[in-house]
């Protein structure tokens, strides 16, 4: 098991430094809400590069907003993440992207933001685009739904399983991305150990 630092992504921090203005201005006045995106393109940077001068080989970009976007904006949206791919091949470190996804497709799509791999959160089935994430060695990753963490211990190896023939194709990792504050330790070192497993 692995612990990976994590920065918030472009699009999730330009949603907060904005407020709901921003999701106005992307749709009527696109160039104004870039711009947002931009500046916390720039602190997403900054944070980062904090980590990677630490000596982290990998680090998260969590950014939930952004499997919910048009992917109409999804090149500008890359034109500000490939500064953080260039530092992060500067120093050899993996970069990847979490975000919630409700369909394969848009997995494809973010696929091509060219991360170091993609980190889903909602429960799409991975099987049907992990081919295409291999061939651009790029990793791919199932993030447990909280509900498995919370979930009563007796039949946790049963859903764990369950979730991962569903939603994990071969090869895949699984990750979890937050634990919930209601998921009881002994869940949570189950479910640790049934991964390792």
């Amino acid at each position: 098991m692995a612990l990976f630092p994590a920065v918030t992504g472009p699009m999730t921090l330009a949603s907060h430094l904005g407020g709901p203005a921003f999701w106005i201005d992307l749709e009527e006045t696109p160039e104004r809400a870039y711009r947002t995106l931009e500046t916390a393109g720039q602190v997403m940077l900054r944070v980062a590069r904090q980590y990677l001068d630490m000596g982290f080989e990998q680090l998260v970009v969590s950014d939930p907003l952004l499997g919910r976007v048009d992917p109409a904006h999804y090149p500008r949206v890359a034109s500000v993440l490939r500064s953080l791919w260039n530092v992060a091949d500067f120093y050899e470190a993996r970069v990847l992207l979490q975000t919630e996804v409700n369909d394969a497709a848009r997995v494809e799509e973010l696929l091509g933001l060219g991360a170091g791999g993609l980190l889903v959160e909602g429960g799409v089935p991975l099987g049907s685009v992990s081919e295409q994430a291999g061939r651009r060695d790029q990793r791919l990753a199932a993030g447990l739904p909280a509900a498995l963490l919370e979930g009563g211990a007796g039949d946790l190896a049963q859903a764990l399983s369950a979730w991962r023939t569903e939603v994990c194709p071969p090869g895949s990792l699984a990750a979890c991305c937050s634990i919930p504050r209601t998921a009881p330790p002994e869940n949570v070192h189950e479910v640790a150990r049934l991964l390792r497993a």
